[in-house]
């Protein structure tokens, strides 16, 4: 059970890092 919320957290971690650097990509754009 410990072990699944650990990849759960890790996953959830990751996936945000995800979004957040798409996020700097559209405002990069959107700035030039």
């Amino acid at each position: 059970m410990n072990l699944l919320f650990e990849i759960a957290r890790n996953y959830y971690e990751d996936d945000k890092h995800k979004g957040i650097n798409e996020l700097g990509a559209i405002n990069d754009t959107k700035t030039t």
